[in-house]
């Protein structure tokens, strides 16, 4: 296969004032869907809500909203004026052309990351930008699509497994960035494949063609490594804040996953 560049994605207007709420990204859903989930040690919920609905906060619970389809500008807004979002924080939400990082503001925490996974049919590397804000009580992520990335996560809440319904936000937050690294030993995994595969094409019979698919490997390779090597940034301020959403307890597991992200 032909190695081929990735959508070229719109940029934000040159000039534009900070904080402008402007979608860069591809519009992958018709219409924006919102989750909200509450939990405590006793109990889970997760309802599916209208979006443009006041978000109302349980106060003997965590609650975790979680917004697919990020291609409307007034509904991030709604969401920050709702949870009293910065607006560089819903602005970088909507550029979808982020560089993960990790930002405190106050009390609350703002991360973005990539979530990868591999196309096998096409060889491709296909990411996704989730953004996580959270503070002592809730959490929200944002996702360009509908892909069912927090599954898992949502299964160990709904079961009582694990530590999740027990912690707070931060410890959630850690649950879902776990996750998404997760995946990208899953990638590391068909790249390997692929690579056994043009091995035996080297071997047996080379062509043009094989000369062409390595190149593309390759360039899906150093787009891999342009996500976990801010990743690698992101995780380790992660692994070292002081705010205090974050609890010490928290941040023994998230230095756990810094090392599997070094190890990525």
């Amino acid at each position: 296969m032909k190695g081929k560049k990735p959508h070229q994605r719109k940029r934000k207007r040159p000039g534009a004032p900070p904080g402008t709420l402007e979608f860069t990204g591809e519009r992958r859903l018709e219409h924006p869907v919102l989750m909200r989930i509450r939990y405590n040690q006793q109990s889970f919920e997760a309802k599916k809500i209208p979006a443009n609905e006041p978000l109302k906060l349980a106060s003997d619970s965590i609650n975790w909203y979680d917004l697919m389809g990020i291609h409307e500008e007034q509904l991030i807004e709604h969401i920050g004026e709702q949870f009293k979002i910065h607006p560089l924080v819903l602005e970088d939400v909507l550029n979808t052309q982020q560089r993960p990082k990790f930002e405190e503001y106050g009390n609350e925490v703002f991360i973005v990351l990539q979530s990868l996974s591999y196309d096998s049919t096409t060889h491709e590397l296909k990411p996704e930008q989730i953004a996580i804000f959270f503070g002592s009580d809730f959490l929200i992520t944002f996702q360009e699509n509908a892909d069912d990335t927090f599954k898992s996560v949502r299964e160990r809440l709904e079961t009582g497994s694990g530590r999740i319904r027990s912690r707070k936000p931060d410890y959630l937050a850690y649950a879902i960035i776990d996750n998404i690294v997760d995946n990208y030993f899953e990638v590391l995994d068909r790249f390997e494949e692929r690579m056994e595969e043009l091995e035996a094409q080297i071997s047996e019979a080379p062509s043009r063609l094989t000369k062409e698919n390595i190149h593309h490997l390759k360039f899906q390779m150093l787009a891999l490594r342009k996500s976990v090597m801010p990743l690698r940034e992101a995780v380790g301020k992660f692994s070292r804040t002081e705010c205090p959403v974050v609890d010490e307890s928290t941040g023994l597991f998230v230095r756990d996953l810094y090392d599997h992200v070094l190890r990525i």
